[in-house]
């Protein structure tokens, strides 16, 4: 922990301290380059082996301190700081007599005002904050060494700002709350004189107008009323003339809600009575900017559109146009996506009438010019489902589907269809499945009969062995 640099009061008691990685075999204490003594009034102080202190009383001027640290090897380290004094502070000046909160009339002149124990050396007046300057309608206002107003005039009924048609006559108006000693007017920083458009006017005591005879212009007027006191009071507004507004454009050929095949190229098109200032597009409430997909395109000066590539979305669109007086006009539309049409299915090769023995295996096979979304088999109007163990029902190609009896038998002759679906709608492919019962094979003596001698009283057994089917056995001795 090294000297850090402090700032203390006057007559404060100061400690600097450090602390060391291990126990140093000296410490010496500097001030403003001379070492400290016994003695001194600053006071070393031994906290640990390794913590240090120099205790500095009664602190009355600003010091440059160091601190060198000797190891058991003679190798010095230092560390420095600096010791900054603050005087106390004078005390501040006391109200006598604050300000206060006031209730006026409106139209009142109010005076503020205080009183302090002694001279300031600046006085300065705040208004919702912002301080007050030459020139504003407060006026601050010296009555003495001690004694400060700030005085508030106000109007009954100040200026105004108004906006006006080109043309039209308009009477700004002031009402004061009392007679004022004089009344001058101003247009654009320039008093108004006799012989001028602008007319000054005297309703009553405390009423006055300027009337502006066919306004033409916009223009900054303001008054500046003084009292008896000379005490000036002014009040200012704004003369906005507006100049008879240009129709907005129309739309010859406005937008129309379009639907389109996703991928598509769309344009939007407009048509306008006349050409415009501006063309704004908007795509879901949002401005199309430079580098946007979508791309404005000027035809004509009356003809514009907006070109969208690779259509992939429902959106909103609106097209602002604006003539040379900004006023605006727009058109909008809907824009809706649908996916492409599926082509309508087609058997490129339908089922076909087979016929099989019994115990042979029979195969229906179709192909079709696109994938359907739907495949089902039929047997004599019954679906066949996927876990009849008994057919074997198979996706070949996305194209291409099959429907095996691995063995089949008399119970599956019969009618089978295949139905095929995709968003286009169903078609359907059906064949007649004939299972015929197999030729016999004729019966052949593999090994016949032999001679044989027993015993009398002992049993006899003839065998023969036979390939072939067998409907009937005889047997015959001695011819019959």
């Amino acid at each position: 922990k090294p000297l850090e640099d402090l700032t203390a009061n006057k007559g404060e008691t100061v400690p600097l301290e450090i602390e060391l990685d291990k126990k140093p075999k000296e410490i010496k204490w500097y001030k403003n380059g001379q070492e400290i003594k016994p003695g001194d009034k600053e006071q070393p102080k031994k906290v640990s082996d390794t913590k240090y202190q120099l205790v500095v009383p009664d602190v009355d001027a600003d010091g440059q301190f160091k601190v060198v640290a000797i190891s058991d090897d003679d190798v010095p380290s230092d560390s420095g700081c600096k010791l900054t004094v603050k005087l106390p502070a004078k005390p501040g000046l006391k109200f006598v007599k604050p300000l206060e909160d006031l209730t006026a009339n409106k139209g009142e002149t109010v005076p503020l005002e205080i009183e302090l124990d002694g001279k300031p050396k600046e006085v300065k007046w705040y208004k919702n904050g912002q301080e007050i300057k030459p020139g504003d309608k407060e006026q601050p206002k010296k009555v003495s060494d001690t004694k400060y107003q700030l005085v508030v005039p106000d109007f009954v009924k100040p200026l105004e700002d108004l906006t006006a048609n080109k043309g039209e006559t308009v009477p700004l108006e002031i009402e004061l709350d009392g007679k004022p000693k004089e009344v001058k007017w101003y247009k654009n920083g320039q008093e108004i004189k006799p012989g001028d458009k602008e007319q000054p006017k005297k309703i009553s005591d405390t009423k006055y107008q300027l009337v502006v005879p066919d306004v033409d212009a916009d223009g900054q007027f303001k008054v500046v009323v003084t009292n008896e006191d000379d005490v000036p009071a002014d009040s200012s507004c704004k003369l906005t003339v507006k100049l008879p507004a240009k129709p907005g454009l129309k739309f010859i050929k406005p937008l129309e809600d379009v639907t389109a095949t996703k991928g598509e190229t769309v344009p939007l098109e407009v048509e306008l009575d006349g050409k415009p200032k501006e063309i704004k597009w908007e795509k879901d409430g949002k401005e199309v900017k430079p580098g946007d997909k979508e791309q404005p395109k000027k035809v004509s000066d009356t003809k514009y559109q907006l070109v969208i590539p690779d259509v992939d979305a429902d959106g909103k669109f609106k097209v602002v146009a604006t003539n040379d007086d900004d006023v605006p006009t727009d058109s909008s539309c809907k824009l809706t996506v649908k996916l492409p049409a599926e082509p309508k299915l087609t058997f490129l090769k339908p089922l076909k009438d087979t016929e099989v023995v019994e115990g042979q295996s029979a195969e229906f096979e179709v192909e079709t010019n696109a994938e359907p979304k739907i495949v089902k088999w039929y047997k004599n109007g019954q679906e066949i489902k996927p876990t009849d163990v008994h057919f074997q029902i198979k996706k070949v190609e996305n194209t291409k589907f099959k429907l095996v009896i691995p063995k089949a038998d008399k119970n599956d002759a019969g009618t089978f269809k295949i139905v095929l679906e995709n968003d286009s709608g169903p078609v359907d492919s059906s064949a007649n499945l004939t299972v015929k019962t197999g030729a016999k094979n004729p019966p052949k003596i593999t090994k016949g009969l032999e001679d044989t001698a027993v015993a009398k009283g002992d049993a006899l057994i003839f065998e023969v062995k036979i390939d072939g089917d067998v409907d009937t056995i005889r047997w015959l001795k001695d011819g019959q």
